[in-house]
């Protein structure tokens, strides 16, 4: 496996248990997979009263057979220092994670300088787009679910970096080419869904936004279908073309990107209808996102010959 289908491993676990909680008592399952696991971290047996956040990230680690990378056990500091011992620590409040990575939290942190105190909570890392972590954790709510939290954010303590890449018997393959597999978790930058995959297929109006790809249909005209994150802005649920997806994770394009414009128009406002006028393509800062929005870009131009200075389409920018 690639090291991105490594950390998808581990995502896909987490996500199969969205909504296990103590109120409908699936959580049970998880502090057994847990309990279960042969040598039992410090002898002790989670109990079901216990708190579970360290437990889930634990047990995501022993169902996906990922231990050796990722040490088990039910107490967040615990585990802080394992993970130090490991090599696979990441001090820094400030730093930009990578889905699968774990994320710590300090309720008492002052916001102030790092936080260096006692941690409180942990999960895995679910995305990063733009400024804001997506983070998907046991016990949040006394349920398994998402949680938003900007990236250098008050209240983060550190990160778990789990050396993926080490168990990553091949590299990763590059997406040039725009072609996706289901389970990818991809940013949807189109308007319009289609109802099935065949050209002259039923189109209706959708938000654009995080997604994952349900189904694939490389000859069809609109090749993949997407049904929208949890967590996402988007409302997208059926089949999409494929200059209409990007990408997930670090890949995704945030305030300060250079990008390069390949539009010829720019738009006074990122809303539809705003009044729009010629400009030339090239090198361009992303000086803000309005994400949903018409033209969700707005560029300030960089490169020689370029001139944009507006809001633009997704489709007219790229990495």
């Amino acid at each position: 496996m690639t090291e991105s289908e490594l950390r998808k491993k581990i995502i896909g676990v987490m996500e199969g248990w969205l909504g296990f909680s103590e109120a409908n008592g699936k959580y049970k399952q998880i502090i057994d997979c847990y309990n279960a696991h042969e040598p039992l971290s410090r002898g002790y047996k989670v109990q079901y009263d216990d708190e579970w956040c360290a437990t889930t990230v634990s047990a995501a680690a022993i169902k996906a057979g990922l231990t050796d990378i990722i040490p088990t056990e039910c107490s967040c500091n615990r585990m802080i220092d394992l993970l130090k011992a490991k090599g696979e620590w990441e001090e820094n409040d400030g730093y930009r994670p990578e889905p699968a990575d774990i994320i710590f939290y300090d309720w008492h942190d002052s916001g102030k300088g790092d936080n260096k105190g006692s941690a409180d909570h942990v999960g895995y890392v679910y995305r990063v787009s733009g400024s804001m972590i997506t983070a998907i954790e046991g016990n949040k709510g006394r349920s398994v679910a998402f949680r938003n939290i900007p990236v250098n954010g008050r209240y983060i303590r550190g990160f778990g970096v789990p050396k993926y890449a080490s168990k990553a018997d091949r590299k990763n393959e590059t997406n040039k080419s725009g072609s996706f597999s289901v389970g990818d978790l991809v940013e949807f930058i189109g308007k319009k869904h289609y109802a099935n995959s065949y050209s002259g297929a039923k189109s209706t109006a959708c938000r654009p936004g995080m997604a994952k790809i349900t189904s694939v249909s490389k000859a069809a005209s609109h090749p993949y279908h997407l049904k929208a994150t949890p967590d996402s802005d988007s409302n997208v649920y059926g089949w999409v073309d494929t200059k209409d997806i990007k990408g997930a994770g670090t890949s995704i394009i945030k305030v300060g990107d250079s990008v390069q414009f390949s539009g010829k128009v720019h738009y006074t406002s990122c809303n539809t209808g705003a009044k729009y006028s010629s400009c030339k393509g090239g090198t361009a800062k992303v000086t803000a996102i309005r994400k949903g929005s018409a033209h969700p870009y707005h560029l300030e131009h960089t490169g020689k010959g370029c001139t944009v200075y507006g809001w633009v389409d997704a489709k007219d920018i790229s990495m």
